[in-house]
């Protein structure tokens, strides 16, 4: 079977389980209504799989599943595979994408979609023009070059995009438009300077 596509109207969910087999709790459980699902020992970077043994009883049905061209996020599929756990439902139809406003400087995790890479951008060009002003805005090195992300949020109702400054020690070339990216991100909100900072990102092969 093909590996699955993500596409701008993926609906995704990360949520806990109980592993069947081995019975470590919490596991977490990606799923996309693309077809993908995958098993992780913890949520977030470096994103280790959760590789136990199975049997057709848990997750070795669902790779049965996915072999025989059914649907692996039918929620009543993943209840089966991972009994006493709550699996969340998805909306009937895709939520509409809104752009989040840097609002806060607080950090936190952001997990989605690349939507957009690029090497210049008129926030870019407003930290330059304030100079060492600009970056000490952004809390950033005045050496260090700037690049953008967007990344897509398709877990949230509305799907929330944000369009952040990256500085360079994080290579753009690890980052494709369709993949998915973990992020660790705040806003800054000072004058003319409005954007998402990236503090840390890491790429998230499935």
């Amino acid at each position: 079977m093909p590996v699955p596509t993500h596409g701008y109207d993926c609906q995704t969910r990360i949520f806990p389980v109980r592993c069947k087999t081995c019975k470590k709790e919490p596991i977490w459980i990606f799923s996309c209504t693309c077809g993908s699902v995958v098993r992780f020992d913890a949520k977030g970077p470096p994103w280790p799989e959760h590789e136990c043994a199975d049997d057709v009883r848990g997750w070795a049905l669902i790779d049965m599943a996915r072999n025989m061209g059914y649907r692996v996020d039918d929620p009543r599929l993943l209840a089966f595979a991972f009994p006493g756990s709550t699996v969340p439902k998805l909306p009937a139809a895709p939520p509409p994408f809104e752009r989040a406003e840097p609002t806060t400087a607080d950090s936190f995790d952001v997990f989605g979609l690349v939507r957009e890479v690029i090497p210049a951008s008129r926030a870019i060009e407003a930290v330059k023009t304030l100079g060492a002003l600009g970056y000490a805005l952004l809390k950033v090195s005045a050496h260090e070059r700037l690049w953008q992300i967007t990344v897509a949020d398709t877990s949230s109702s509305p799907r929330m995009t944000y369009t952040c400054l990256v500085p360079a020690r994080f290579s753009p070339a690890r980052f494709a438009v369709g993949r998915r990216a973990f992020a660790t991100i705040r806003g800054v909100n000072a004058g003319p300077v409005k954007a998402w900072i990236v503090d840390a990102i890491e790429d998230v092969v499935e």
